[in-house]
């Protein structure tokens, strides 16, 4: 469609190619010089705004610039590829919601949950709709009641509307060829006026040097006089307009005149008002006779009045109104204020800026009006007054409301025919020129409006609006979003306003900074997209907060206040809030500003106490103070939802608890109030919205470790304190579900704790997890329905253990969005942890239709699958397992060196590798961040208490400079966040071994002995940096990886990363102690051994070790058990209570309890039976309570920790090669140096303190501890004290033993499996179904094929894997292979081991062996048949180490697939059986063959076997428990050194019988 005629006048420009930006350079460099004159210009005075309303530094004929006519509903951008950034304001989403998540747990048997730091989709209940600004004015001449407001024409002109003059630009210009002139549009000039003949004490306006101004608009002035100006029912529409009126000096006479408002109902027209004066003077002033042009302009502000209670509105009929009635001024605007009062009350169409007539607020309600209906009223108007513009531009925005846009271009060209300047008029004709998808006009035309009036924001948000949309182009190409057009034409309207520090160079009325705020909000967010960078906003974020929180005078301050003061001042208030009066840290602010200590408390927060200028005149030493609480970052402060809301009214008590810059005082003495006619609502909307970016900008992990924010010279690092203080605001000015939401996500995983006052008036104490369930509940408050909130809650709820509340909350957050791919993960997570596994799955399906690559739903979905051996759905494989395909099929790999992954176990590993290496883009700059080379050398000097010699010296520049070098961190697998972590845990060992040397090893003076305040600071403990982000983990569990056949690196690797956000949760505690936890004394009388556990309860891991805390030798040991679950009461709980010297239950003790009760019992070895598994409590050895820390059953794998200093196993559960600190000591021994962790980053080996790097490269080993290696096996059983049965006591003989119970086994296989003929022979595996991988079990049909006859006995362990392993079973092996595996119920212990003996022959499974169980069929004499697959991986070989300690290893281990296979058939195919008389003279059944050789030797020489010498095992452990201490108090005398340099200890054992071993 071609352009419409009037539209061609406004020559059209390529501004696709960077032509906004040429064009603003242009015009900038055009109006060189003008700014500083204006600020010459400006008088200096600290009391009211150094600019004054109306007046402008770019008007060619005064030395300010006027704004422009102002709307205040932003039009909001369409949903684009960016939307999330949040490229522009929308008041529908003040808030964005973060992930919803339920806290990981690091257990082995519960399922991976979605981390609460993590960020997800923006909870949108309703999409946003495209609106544009159209504007409609009405007379202003009716609005003053002021003949005088006309310009200067040649002809008599039947309007009031305002006639803008040109605006030159100091700090932007444009340079496209024919868009020069459109922008270099001049209008009417305005004529000057004397500076004596104004009202400055009522307007504020300063006179000036300069001899022309521009004045203010009726809606510029005070409230008191606007207040009665605007129809109640369209308020919202007009709050925030203001026009330009220029200025005639017809009447100059009249200066002294105050014009009444309107206020009583006119005369003969019910319902509608007039001024106070008569129709004659009153139509006067609406049609002045015009001056000779050398008159004097004169404005004054018009006094309020009240007006009289409204009668009721007329009905509409203008057909029966005498025509000469309305050719009256007096009737015209009288209907015209009808019209826009019925205008506003039947449209709502987006885009319209009507400025309505004059109307009292409570005029009662009109009903809806046909739009016919108005059509009639204004085309009686227009017909009598045709020249009237406010009536043609209402006309237009009407016609444009029934999509009658040749009617409503009509209407704006005959405006623009009167007067070419008319932007309003623009305006709406390119609202048509959009409509018609005529982009390019309409965007000449807005573009024109702004050049004539940067302040027009309706304008500039049609412009933006379009500039920022993917458009079609005619041809019907795409064309992308104009993001560096629109980031031009910001910058150009806000240089006009604004200074390069954020400073106001113009006077803006405070009811419109909000917009002007919104800009810079909007500038900011397109300009981090143009950079693909989020902190290349931040400047303009932080100008747009400075905009709401300075108080007018700013300018003449001389020192403006900053963003950092107000989050300094946010913070004093909440330590005020949370500390008590005697806090030393209150003492030390108190001392900081200059405030008498004993006044400090939270009586100050009562008071009109000026808190940002309190805080803004001693900033920099508070900084110090608050960074120094904080080690290195703001200090946590915890505040109750409530108190937090109340931060405004203490923050801004000077301000009477509102926005500094929405208040106006009369001197400087007099205290400041609100400005007339500000709502605030719009202002504290726009700020919480630029808070809450900022906020998400220093939330988010995986943003650039470079940020801070700028505090006058110095500098707040990037933490969570600071994150929380932003969140405190935004929540403060505008209260929203998501952003209670958020709140809580941080909160959850806040460690820290805090006190508040009680309905009661006493203190009680905080906690983190305490206030995310509090905010929780408070966002819940707002909005129950809220997914995000309840999805929280609910994850929080199933993380205290309530799990049928938490299931509901999930369900309850899928009704209000079913396609909620968090809460579906996490409903799936709980359901399957509660049992339920099948149902869970079809929840993963459903989340994986929604997010089909989210990490945390994937890894969920196949240890689902996996736990159930569900291995349809395409499982495929990893590393170099046989796949399963789509089709169900089982085939083994081409080739050994084929490990491409493949099916959903394929998604796991490759999204599971993805998430390790995201790590270390995300730590990029950590080191250099928080320090210089020669900083971090200091930290180290202070740990030595000496300087580094050169030596030291030159290897820490070698680690430390790889830091402050660019290289891809990912390539070279350098972890800097890790890196900084393990530096921390290393030198506080360090000082703990200095301070264990001072006080035991020598007689030299020692500062120790000395006043308290040195000795702190001789022993101080290096404290993590509290900017420090907690690090990610990956959505895959350590435990998890066991029956995974994974890399070992990565197996590494997921344990690492667990055990870093482990370490950064203890070392950041605000509970540990400013110096390192006292060593215990030397053992000279005993050794206190305690040991650490979850599973003091009716649990294998108890089963296993009962005898143990009996058995340790009580002249030499002392025992501890610190219980962290709660007791069950069973026999088991009430023996280990009984049989250890000191048992603590610190099932319901805060870690900071149970860590400091552990350094009082001054204990030496610290043993953590637990490791990654559920229930554990790592936080606990994070925290360093002890000087020594192991690793003991519980776990078999790497804690991968720098709090675990070694591992106990043996040389074939975990070969000697396995272990890091191994290799490195074989290197440094070869090499007879001790090579950097960086001094190379492509062959790391450890920190120059000889630490192993668990991020290395290598793949070829798997354990970061040193190894504390058993003689025979590291793996306790306490069978033969536990399950003895009577037949096999030692007063029998071995042939009575061994007939007995052969008899046994007989009499059980007739119980059990009565169907099968008495020759069968009987497979079994008792482990747990998650453990049996597609390849064992593809070979365990395999042995059913080759043994005709025999069967596989498995355990309905759980219930629902039956049913796929059936299915498995008759699809691999045929309906008759599959008739002959048999399934029962789980038994009780005792009942287990005991049928246990029924099975021929036990088959391990490959990935995971079998542990416990492994010793239950061992000890039953049935043989096990075990392959350890991995030669590194632990959990892979444990059952070899079991079989090998029985001494007859040989015979039931072997190394491959197909070799497990044949001795399976062979052992199986050696059993006979023969009919023999026993003594008694009774026809007994005996067996024969190797099998059942086996079995009889396993039998009659258990008691002497090591595997079943509790008290040997409990002997040998005690003798490396003595070793590794004794290596650790030498270390002590070079803390240094590294004594240790065999990578680990190996017990011997005394007894040469077990030394040598039984015969194999």
């Amino acid at each position: 469609m071609p352009p419409d005629p009037a539209v061609m006048q406004f020559p059209q420009a390529d501004l696709i190619h960077g032509g906004y930006l040429d064009l603003l350079q242009d015009e900038r460099r055009s109006n060189e010089g003008e700014h500083d004159i204006a600020i010459q210009g400006m008088p200096a005075s600290p009391i009211v705004p150094a600019v004054s309303p109306g007046e402008s530094s770019l008007d060619p004929e005064g030395p300010y610039f006027l704004a422009g006519s102002v709307k205040t509903t932003s039009a909001p951008l369409p949903r684009t590829a960016d939307s999330y950034r949040g490229l522009y304001y929308e008041d529908s989403f003040p808030s964005t919601p973060l992930t919803s998540v339920s806290a990981s747990s690091f257990s082995g048997d519960t399922s991976a949950s979605v981390a609460h730091s993590s960020f997800t989709s923006v909870y949108d209940p309703s999409p946003a709709s495209t609106q544009y600004n159209l504007t409609s004015y009405p007379n202003q001449a009716l609005l003053t009641g002021d003949s005088n407001l006309w310009p200067r024409h040649s002809h008599s002109v039947e309007h009031g509307n305002m006639s803008t003059s040109r605006i030159t630009s100091p700090s932007a210009s444009l340079s496209i060829p024919n868009l020069q002139s459109l922008l270099h549009a001049h209008s009417t000039p305005y004529l000057p006026i004397s500076p004596h003949e104004r009202d400055h004490s009522r307007m504020g306006i300063y006179s000036s040097q300069h001899p022309s101004h521009s004045f203010p608009s009726l809606l510029e002035q005070p409230a008191s006089l606007n207040r009665h100006a605007q129809p109640f029912n369209i308020l919202r529409r007009t709050s925030s307009n203001t026009t330009r009126v220029p200025q005639d000096a017809s009447l100059q006479g009249l200066a002294a005149h105050n014009w009444p408002i309107l206020g009583v109902p006119a005369q003969g027209v019910s319902g509608v008002y007039q001024p106070q004066m008569n129709q004659a003077s009153f139509r006067e002033s609406l049609h002045p006779r015009h001056q000779p042009s050398n008159s004097i302009n004169i404005y004054r502000e018009l006094p309020p009045q009240s007006a009289p209670r409204p009668s009721p509105a007329p009905p509409i009929a203008p057909s029966g109104v005498h025509s000469g009635f309305l050719g009256t001024t007096i009737a015209r605007d009288a209907f015209l204020v009808y019209a826009h009062r019925l205008y506003n009350n039947y449209t709502s169409t987006p885009g319209l800026t009507s400025v309505s007539h004059l109307s009292d607020p409570d005029a009662g309600t009109i009903s809806p009006t046909q739009p016919g209906q108005l059509l009639g009223l204004l085309s009686s108007i227009q017909a009598q007054h045709p020249r009237h513009l406010p009536t043609l531009l209402l006309l237009s925005c009407v016609q444009f409301s029934i999509g009658d846009y040749a009617k409503c271009a009509e209407a704006c060209n005959k405006i623009l025919n009167i007067d070419p300047n008319y932007v309003e008029a623009m305006s709406n004709l390119g609202m048509v020129m959009r409509a018609k998808g005529a982009n390019r006009d309409a965007e000449a035309l807005w573009l024109k409006a702004i050049k004539l009036r940067p302040g027009y924001w309706d304008a500039i948000d049609n412009l933006l609006h379009l500039l920022c949309e993917t458009q079609r182009t005619p041809t019907g190409s795409t064309q992308s979003p104009r993001y560096t057009d629109a980031l031009a034409l910001l910058d150009y309207v806000l240089s006009v306003f604004l200074r390069e520090d954020g400073l106001l160079l113009v006077f803006i009325s405070p009811v419109h900074l909000h917009r002007l705020q919104n800009l810079l909000h909007t500038s900011g967010n397109i300009r981090s997209t143009i950079h693909a960078d989020v902190w290349a906003g931040l400047h303009d974020h932080v100008r747009a907060l400075e905009l709401m929180f300075r108080p007018p005078g700013s300018v003449e301050s001389g020192v403006p206040l900053q963003l950092s003061d107000v989050i300094l001042a946010t913070t004093v208030i909440g330590l005020l809030t949370t500390h008590p009066p005697d806090s030393a840290l209150l003492k030390k602010i108190a001392d900081t500003l200059g405030v008498e200590p004993s006044a400090f408390t939270q009586r100050m927060l009562e008071r009109g106490i000026d808190w940002l200028t309190l805080v803004q005149q001693s900033s920099s030493r508070l900084l110090d103070v608050l960074l120094q609480e904080g080690g290195g970052a703001l200090p946590v402060v915890l505040l109750t939802p409530e108190s937090a809301l109340r931060i405004p009214s203490a923050l801004f008590s000077a301000f009477s608890h509102k926005l500094p810059a929405l208040c106006t005082r009369a001197s400087f003495e007099d205290m400041w109030r609100p400005a007339p006619d500000v709502n605030d609502t719009d202002a504290n909307r726009v700020t919480s919205t630029v808070l809450l970016t900022i906020a998400k900008l220093f939330q988010d992990p995986r943003q650039s470790k470079h940020s801070y924010l700028s505090s006058r010279g110095k500098r707040i690092p990037r933490s969570i304190s600071l994150t929380i203080i932003f969140y405190y605001l935004a929540l403060s000015l505008q209260p929203a579900a998501s952003t209670y939401n958020n709140m809580g996500i941080i909160f959850y995983s806040i460690k820290h704790s805090s006190s508040a006052l009680n309905v009661h008036g006493h203190r009680q104490l905080i906690t983190g997890i305490t206030l995310a369930e509090l905010y929780y509940k408070k966002g819940l408050s707002i909005d129950n329905n809220h997914p995000h909130l309840l999805t929280n809650y609910a994850s929080l709820l199933k993380d205290q253990g309530r799990t049928l509340e938490a299931i509901g909350m999930y369900q309850k957050a899928l009704d209000a969005k079913p396609d909620f791919d968090i809460a579906l993960a996490n409903l799936a997570n709980v359901i399957k942890d509660s049992g339920a596994i099948s149902k869970s799955i079809a929840y993963y399906q459903r989340a994986l239709l929604v997010a089909p690559r989210f990490p945390d739903v994937i890894c969920g979905y196949v240890n689902a699958l996996s736990a159930i051996c569900d291995w349809r759905w395409g499982r495929g494989s990893i590393g170099n397992e046989p796949l399963v395909d789509v089709k169900f099929r089982f085939s083994f790999r081409p080739n050994k060196g084929d490990r491409v992954p493949s099916g959903w176990m394929g998604d796991m590993e490759i999204i599971s590798k993805k998430q390790l290496i995201a790590a270390y883009s995300a730590g990029t700059g950590t080191v250099r961040a928080l320090g210089t080379v020669e900083s971090w050398i200091q930290v180290v000097r202070h740990a030595m208490d000496v300087e580094p010699n050169i030596n030291q010296r030159r290897r820490w520049e070698i680690t430390l400079n790889v830091f402050y070098t660019d290289f891809d961190r990912a390539q070279k697998a350098v972890n800097e966040v890790a890196f900084v972590i393990h530096l921390v845990e290393s030198m506080n060992q360090v000082v703990q071994r200095r301070l264990y040397r001072d006080l035991y090893l020598t007689s030299a003076p020692r500062i120790i002995s000395g006043p308290e305040e040195p000795r702190k600071r001789h022993y101080e403990r290096v404290r993590l940096p509290g900017s420090l982000e907690a690090p990610t983990i990956p959505a895959l569990l350590p435990f998890h990886c066991f029956t995974y056949a994974l890399d070992e690196r990565v197996h590494r690797l997921v344990a690492h990363r667990n055990a870093l956000r482990i370490s950064h949760l203890a070392l950041t505690a605000p509970w540990l102690p400013e110096t390192v936890y006292m060593p215990p004394p030397p053992p000279v009388q005993k050794f206190n051994i305690g040991y650490v556990s979850s599973d003091f309860n009716n649990h294998p891991l108890s089963h296993l070790m009962l005898s143990v805390f009996r058995l340790h030798e009580r002249s030499r040991f002392t025992v501890f058990a610190y219980a962290t679950s709660a007791s069950d009461n069973s026999y088991y709980r009430r023996r280990i209570e009984e049989d250890v010297d000191f048992f603590n239950d610190v099932s319901s003790n805060s870690t900071e309890s149970i860590v400091n009760q552990i350094v009082s019992d001054q204990i030496h070895v610290l043993v953590n039976l637990g490791g990654y598994t559920k229930g554990a409590r790592n936080d606990i050895f994070a925290a360093r309570p002890c000087p020594l820390q192991i690793s003991l059953m519980g776990y078999t794998g790497t804690s991968a920790a720098g709090w675990c200093d070694y591992l106990v196993g043996d040389d074939r559960a975990s070969p000697r090669e396995a272990f890091g600190p191994f290799r490195m000591a074989k290197k440094r021994r070869r090499a007879r140096v001790s090579l950097g962790l960086q001094g190379n980053p492509a062959a790391q080996e450890g920190l120059p303190i000889n630490q192993v790097d668990p991020e290395s490269q290598e793949g070829d080993w798997s354990l970061t501890e040193r190894f504390l290696h058993f003689p025979h096996s590291y793996f306790v059983t306490d069978h033969r004290q536990s399950f003895r049965e009577d037949h096999c006591h030692k007063r029998f003989s071995p042939e009575h033993i061994w007939s007995e119970e052969e008899r046994l086994r007989y009499s059980l296989r007739k119980e059990i499996f009565p169907d099968i003929p008495e020759d069968t022979v009987i497979f079994a595996c008792f482990s747990q179904l998650y453990k049996i991988c597609p390849s064992a079990f593809y070979h365990w049909l395999r042995i059913l094929q080759r043994v005709p006859g025999s069967i596989l006995w498995l355990l309905r362990f759980p219930s629902a894997g039956e049913e796929h392993l059936m299915r498995t079973a008759l699809a691999w092996g045929g309906t008759e292979v599959a008739s002959r595996v048999r399934f029962t119920d789980v038994a009780p212990k005792e009942t287990h081991i005991r049928r246990c003996r029924v099975a021929d022959l036990a088959l391990d499974t490959f990935q995971c062996n079998a542990h416990t169980t492994a010793t239950d069929v061992i000890w039953s004499g049935t043989p096990l048949l075990t392959l350890p697959k991995e030669p590194f991986k632990m959990c892979s070989r444990v059952a070899s180490s079991i079989v090998f300690a029985t001494g007859f290893g040989k015979s039931m281990v072997v190394y491959d697939e197909q070799s497990y296979e044949d001795r399976a058939v062979a052992l199986a195919n050696s059993i006979s059986y023969r009919l023999e008389e026993n003594d008694q003279g009774r026809v007994e059944r005996r067996g024969a063959g190797e099998l059942m050789e086996l079995r009889r030797n396993l039998i009659l020489h258990r008691d002497q076997m090591p595997l079943f010498d509790t008290p040997r095992w409990t002997r040998n452990f005690e003798k490396g428990l003595e070793e590794i201490w004794k290596r650790w108090a030498d270390s002590c005398h070079s803390p240094l050194s590294n004594l240790d340099d065999e990578g680990g200890v190996t017990i011997t054992d005394d007894d040469p019988f077990f030394s040598e071993g039984l015969p194999s």
